[in-house]
């Protein structure tokens, strides 16, 4: 029965995680191949992923004007419970872990399925359904203070091989493996599979649109790529076509985004101001133009 009570803390991190950068940033690791150390992140994603996400810990917590913010907001009061500077709860936090998360270049967080990935962010909770989906990053770590946290929240990890690789896989789910001294990759099964898999060249990475527009975005500090299958258009439409008709009827521009074909958001600070910026790219000029001027209008109302 206590397996009962466990909650995936992969689920639960998951879904805070495409909300905050704090809790993005509660992830650990590693431990020992030399061609994994060599990679790029984004070499060990799998082929049909959908969603890609990027976030530059490092570069975000050690940023001059957001240390600045959280000590202006901490000193006011507005900070509520939260440490009394961002250097102290960076400390407080690598002491727990085991991690120093300034040493946390970069975290990619990737999904296989759409749904998946819009399950784990409407519920902080999580559900049975497999994500299809992993966390990969690099750092410095001590190995057995962090899988000690995981085990805590989850319950002890049995071990276990995959395609020459150790995978850790607690009670609730989650499963871990350190893919080189400094690379480490957890996340539900398929997905901590599927990029031991890319790593032993047995499954293609990813590559066209996806890739290259991920590519293009530069690095900002969180950068996200959404390349939405015609089936999950279709499931998106109707539900929010059943939302607006509850509102007095479904806009005729809500068609246009049948065509979306893929989707970029960043967040980055450029000359001490933050910015999101966002695009989305239309298979069509007509839907584009029509999808646009349909927002729009929409936003004015």
């Amino acid at each position: 029965m206590q397996n009962l009570q466990k909650t995936s803390w992969w689920r639960k991190t998951t879904a805070t995680l495409a909300l905050t950068l704090a809790t993005l940033l509660i992830l650990a690791g590693c431990v020992a191949s030399p061609a994994a150390s060599d990679k790029k992140l984004v070499e060990f994603v799998p082929q049909n992923t959908t969603v890609l996400i990027s976030v530059r810990a490092g570069d975000a917590l050690t940023d001059p004007d957001l240390i600045t913010l959280q000590d202006i907001l901490s000193e006011s009061g507005e900070a509520g419970d939260s440490f009394s500077s961002l250097e102290q709860g960076l400390n407080e936090i690598t002491d727990s872990l085991g991690l120093d998360l300034r040493s946390v270049n970069e975290v990619l967080l990737f999904f296989t399925d759409l749904s998946g990935a819009s399950d784990s962010v409407s519920s902080l909770g999580g559900s049975d359904e497999d994500i299809q989906g992993a966390v990969i990053f690099r750092a410095s770590y001590n190995r057995e203070k962090f899988v000690t946290t995981i085990e805590e929240e989850e319950g002890p990890a049995q071990i276990s091989q995959y395609n020459g690789h150790e995978l850790l896989t607690t009670e609730a789910g989650t499963v871990i493996s350190f893919l080189s001294e400094n690379t480490i990759v957890l996340g539900e099964a398929s997905g901590v599979q599927a990029v031991v898999d890319v790593l032993e060249g047995d499954a293609a990475s990813l590559s066209g649109q996806m890739r290259s527009t991920f590519n293009d975005l530069g690095s900002p500090w969180i950068k996200m790529v959404v390349q939405p299958s015609k089936a999950d258009l279709e499931s998106v439409l109707q539900e929010e076509g059943t939302d607006f008709g509850l509102l007095g009827g479904t806009p005729p521009f809500l068609d246009a985004f049948a065509q979306l074909s893929i989707v970029s958001v960043t967040l980055d600070n450029v000359d001490s101001t933050f910015v999101l910026h966002a695009i989305m790219d239309f298979e069509t000029a007509g839907a584009a133009t029509e999808a646009g001027d349909g927002m729009d209008g929409l936003l004015k109302t």
